[in-house]
């Protein structure tokens, strides 16, 4: 095997790792978003919750 070819598969095992790390870190940040936007959610549905029983209540 010459230069030039272990030059062309290195550049791809390169791009080929890049790209997986890349997927990786935007799986985590969609996870990381989904778990924060489901926290947020939480939050709104105890208080709504909250304020209906607090009416029905009175």
């Amino acid at each position: 095997m010459n230069i030039e070819n272990k030059k062309q598969i290195a550049t791809i095992l390169l791009a080929v790792g890049l790209g997986l790390v890349a997927t990786f870190l935007t799986s985590q940040y969609v996870q990381n978003n989904i778990a924060q936007q489901t926290k947020i959610l939480a939050k709104e549905y105890t208080q709504q919750t909250t304020a209906l029983q607090k009416r029905a209540g009175n």
